[in-house]
């Protein structure tokens, strides 16, 4: 499913939270860090 300009820039600019409460360190190169948020009221998740 395609989001339109508008519904990614209402998602953009949503309130976000960290899923956990835990501590993150950075990766080394060429690795990644995966943080899951999600919204203030828990619908959405990013």
């Amino acid at each position: 499913m395609m989001l339109t300009q508008s519904e990614a820039d209402t998602l953009f600019a949503m309130p976000k939270k960290p899923k956990s409460n835990g501590s993150y360190a950075f990766p080394h190169t060429g690795s990644k860090l995966v943080v899951e948020f999600l919204s203030f009221d828990g619908r959405e998740y990013f």
